[in-house]
């Protein structure tokens, strides 16, 4: 896995949000800045047969959706472990878990 950029820091609480360039376009940095690293694994997920959608960010949590052969799968908490969430934890450390959520 490459190195990922860590020079943008992004503060994940609500207060300290609304009182700089606006809660919605921080929401909107941080949604994209968590996305991108998400990209950064999905060729492997997409290797296996899967794919992975972000769906939230809230409490410091990244919500997402599993499809294709991710869903069921025993190796998908490993996945999403070891793979997305050390992948985020490189561009957005405050970031502490990230959760499966079926939609």
């Amino acid at each position: 896995m490459k190195k990922i950029d860590n020079s943008l820091k992004v503060d994940l609480s609500g207060e300290a949000l609304a009182k700089t360039e606006g809660y919605e376009s921080q929401n909107k940095k941080l949604f994209n800045i968590v996305n991108s690293a998400i990209d950064e694994v999905r060729d492997f997920i997409k290797s296996d047969g899967g794919d992975i959608e972000l769906i939230k960010i809230e409490d410091n949590k990244v919500y997402v959706k599993l499809k294709g052969n991710c869903v069921g799968c025993p190796l998908s908490v490993v996945t999403l472990k070891m793979g997305v969430l050390e992948a985020v934890k490189e561009k957005v450390p405050e970031i502490v878990d990230v959760v499966q959520v079926d939609i």
